[in-house]
């Protein structure tokens, strides 16, 4: 599914992720790209579900996962493959041993339960947490919405228990962090980080059961929706400079407001006819989200080694981010587009 303004979400979204991590001042927020990712991957994965179970009457399990597979599996081994030659040139001893252990995290998309729990340094695979907390979900939400689509014949009473499940995981989350857990469980635990692609799998739902109605109201309030984007687009910039992941209370109260934000933003954009929406739909910004996958698979790689080798924060900002968008374009065109084709028969 491509429209051109989510993927200049995507877009925006990889690019807070890459100033974050560039450590650039006052971006210490940037972090909630990952969320908006969260809530966009939920939303599209159970849109795309829900199409095949009312065309086909159910999912097709096989063909999904081969789905995922064909889109995630080869970029993701190639950068795994380089890492791992990097490794056994440049390190020795116990980061050797550090660097195959956080491989093997990534390869079994364990990378979060890696950091949750302490069992081992993801180090230069880092980012792959968020890949594994999706991993995660890719692999149980499909068999759990097949059950759930069984058992309620109302839409109403399946969309009701997808919110009491995102209220629970707020709720055990909220508890977790007045009880002073540590922040690396609230934020990598797959129970504690799984609440935006759960709102997004709720926005799906009540975009697909509400469609033409929601369509309607847009268009009676066009002239107040349009500033749907515009705030929302304020809040994330403000939140990118104002907030930081070591608060112990956006854990409480910041990302479920983030997560409801952003699937108002999701649903608004795809409800558009034209798929445009001024910034979003942006030529550039479209293109760094068609990207974004291979941007966020070898940006902190790069980032590492510039470290490595002697490079000041500068040039991790704009060596590191021009050779990464160098490295992902490379995977986009020559790896992952060629596989995409292959990717259609399964639909």
């Amino acid at each position: 599914m491509r429209i051109d303004s989510l993927d200049g979400l995507r877009g925006l979204a990889i690019l807070l992720v890459l100033i974050y991590h560039s450590y650039a001042p006052s971006t210490q927020g940037g972090f909630i790209g990952v969320d908006i990712f969260f809530v966009l991957s939920g939303f599209l994965i159970t849109t795309l579900l829900m199409k095949e179970h009312d065309t086909h009457g159910t999912i097709r399990f096989k063909k999904f996962y081969m789905r995922r597979f064909l889109r995630l599996a080869p970029a993701l081994f190639l950068v795994l493959l380089s890492f791992y030659i990097y490794s056994q040139f440049y390190m020795s001893g116990e980061r050797q041993e550090d660097a195959l252990l956080s491989i093997m995290g990534a390869l079994f998309y364990v990378a979060n339960l890696a950091k949750a729990f302490e069992w081992f340094s993801m180090g230069y695979l880092l980012p792959m947490w968020s890949l594994s907390v999706e991993e995660q979900f890719y692999l149980i939400w499909p068999v759990l919405l097949l059950s759930l689509l069984a058992f309620f014949s109302c839409r109403k009473s399946l969309m009701i228990v997808i919110a009491l499940m995102i209220i629970s995981v707020w709720v055990n989350r909220s508890l977790l962090a007045i009880d002073g857990v540590s922040l690396e469980r609230l934020y990598y635990g797959s129970d504690t980080h799984c609440d935006g692609l759960l709102v997004g799998c709720l926005a799906a739902l009540l975009t697909i059961e509400y469609k033409h109605k929601l369509a309607r109201i847009s268009g009676a309030v066009k002239k107040y929706t349009v500033c749907i984007p515009v705030i929302i687009l304020l809040f994330y910039i403000l939140s990118t400079i104002v907030m930081g992941r070591d608060i112990r209370s956006i854990y409480i109260w910041y990302l479920p407001l983030l997560e409801v934000l952003s699937a108002v933003l999701i649903v608004y954009l795809y409800l558009r006819k034209d798929g445009r929406v001024v910034f979003f739909s942006n030529k550039y910004l479209v293109w760094f989200g068609s990207i974004s996958y291979g941007l966020y698979l070898w940006h902190w790689i790069v980032y590492r080694v510039i470290a490595d080798i002697g490079g000041t924060g500068i040039d991790i900002a704009i060596y590191g981010s021009l050779i990464s968008i160098l490295l992902a374009t490379i995977s986009y065109y020559f790896i992952e587009k060629p596989v995409l084709r292959i990717k259609k028969r399964f639909y």
